[in-house]
């Protein structure tokens, strides 16, 4: 496997075995945040198995209120019916605290970091002083060219260097002889997306699991809490209907077949 090494951003370190995430003290590593992550997916792994289990037992007890007077009956469904409210906001609780880390992580993951092997590396501190200043002032429709033909040759030194220095020249504005150009524009726009190519040809994956799990932990956390806020939904409807802010929609009259 060919070494690496970033040059734009700083390596992640390993983290210690007990270490947390701390927003407070700087940028996680992310060792630190995968496990996280994996934390709270299995919290929400036994929140799913919680409200299963809460579901099921509810369901239960309403099975057997039919058993009873209708006294006891209103006080056990009321109570089986609390548990599991009870179950569902301890649930979305643990819902929301996944959510919160999983977007905490997804803020605090690094822009998509260009990784060079040392060789090409080396190459490529030895040109900077020189391209450097062309990608600054050169025209942008010899830019475009330059940076298309590295592309087609492989020159990965090039167009590391491109990818770093082109985004400044092309956030400043058009210089006053450039301006209204329609050559000028077009080459803008070629940059832009040849950037995109050199940056994806250079970016390191070290981040893409994260991302991925991130993603599923907040698709997760959001199924978790599904229960609760529609339990939630429901009781502001009912509560509507009760006042009178609402009314129910009337039922569609049933149409009798003629004999």
């Amino acid at each position: 496997m060919t070494d690496t090494t970033t040059t734009d951003l700083t390596p992640y370190p390993e983290a210690a075995p007990d270490a947390q995430i701390d927003v407070g003290r700087g940028l996680p590593t992310l060792a630190e945040m995968t496990r996280s992550l994996q934390a709270e997916k299995a919290a929400l792994r036994d929140a799913a198995t919680r409200i299963e289990t809460a579901t099921a037992a509810h369901a239960a007890a309403m099975r057997h209120a039919g058993n009873f007077t209708d006294e006891v009956r209103v006080v056990f469904e009321r109570d089986a019916a609390a548990a599991l409210a009870a179950t569902e906001q301890a649930v979305a609780r643990a819902a929301s605290d996944a959510l919160d880390v999983a977007r905490a992580v997804t803020r605090q993951i690094p822009e998509d970091r260009l990784t060079v092997a040392p060789d090409v590396e080396a190459v490529a501190a030895n040109r900077a002083a020189i391209l450097g200043p062309v990608v600054a002032t050169a025209p942008l429709t010899q830019l475009a060219a330059d940076l298309r033909g590295a592309l087609q040759a492989g020159d990965r030194a090039s167009c590391f260097l491109y990818a770093n220095y082109l985004p400044s020249r092309l956030a400043a504005p058009p210089a006053a002889h450039e301006a209204g150009h329609p050559e000028v524009g077009r080459a803008r726009a070629e940059l832009a997306a040849l950037l995109a190519t050199a940056r994806a040809r250079l970016r390191d994956p070290a981040a893409d699991p994260l991302r991925a799990l991130a993603t599923e932990v907040r698709v997760q956390a959001a199924a978790a809490a599904r229960p609760a806020e529609a339990r939630r939904q429901q009781a502001a409807l009912d509560a509507d209907f009760a006042t009178g802010r609402r009314v129910p929609w009337p039922a569609a009259p049933t149409l009798s077949r003629p004999s």
